[in-house]
């Protein structure tokens, strides 16, 4: 199985969350890499920097999922206080999720289905 600390480690770099407040999406990370354990080719690849980063990026994909605001708020002010939401933060880590997808296409089992001939 991929390691957790490595993903874990890899989550905090590409994310701006503190090795605290990261602790709390640790079900996310067990998810995700057992997720990516049956699609990957060979076993010895598990803790490939690759691999270690798909789940990663999956990992914070899911975290901006969640804490997206769903009332559709992109901006509020009271005073001094003002609070905006940026939707597009989850389309730019979509992108990097599939740039990591991309990356690892070569130690990922090919699960498409190809009709070829009748």
């Amino acid at each position: 199985m991929t390691d957790f600390d490595l993903v874990k480690e890899e989550v905090i770099k590409i994310s701006s969350l503190s090795e605290n407040q990261i602790d709390k999406y640790d079900n996310f990370i067990l998810s995700c890499v057992s997720c990516i354990e049956p699609l990957l080719k060979d076993k010895e690849n598990e803790n490939d920097a690759r691999i270690v980063h798909f789940c990663a990026v999956k990992v914070y994909y899911q975290i901006m999922l969640t804490e997206q605001n769903n009332d559709g708020i992109t901006s509020f002010q009271a005073g001094d206080v003002s609070y905006t939401v940026d939707a597009s933060a989850a389309d730019k880590v979509k992108v990097l999720l599939d740039i990591a997808r991309d990356d690892c296409k070569d130690l990922l089992q090919n699960s498409g289905f190809a009709f070829k001939a009748v």
